[in-house]
């Protein structure tokens, strides 16, 4: 199964930041779609969901598992993560990471 990874900043809706929060966030989410259009409509109904605007999207590609060299340590975070989309057929987020406004 192919899967669209971005790496996008948000910002939390007023409505359920908590006082003294930060709004803003980056993180990276794997969406089970090949589809870029698709993709991004999924990322963007997902995000809804927790309260998050999308603001941006700072990185994007297909992610292929057949072209990943499984011998390389390096792809093993990759590997392991699709496997979990794979699994789940749902979005997967890394970790928010908040920050203040500017």
């Amino acid at each position: 199964m192919q899967c669209w990874y971005f790496g996008f900043e948000g910002r939390l809706r007023d409505d359920v930041v908590k006082e003294g929060e930060y709004q803003n966030l980056y993180s990276s989410a794997m969406v089970p779609t090949s589809e870029y259009e698709e993709a991004k409509k999924q990322l963007i109904e997902e995000l809804g969901e927790y309260g998050v605007d999308l603001i941006g999207i700072e990185d994007k590609f297909l992610y292929i598992p057949d072209d990943v060299d499984e011998s390389d340590e390096d792809n093993q975070p990759w590997i392991e993560w699709h496997a979990k989309v794979e699994i789940s057929r749902e979005v997967d987020f890394t970790p928010w990471q908040l920050f203040p406004d500017d």
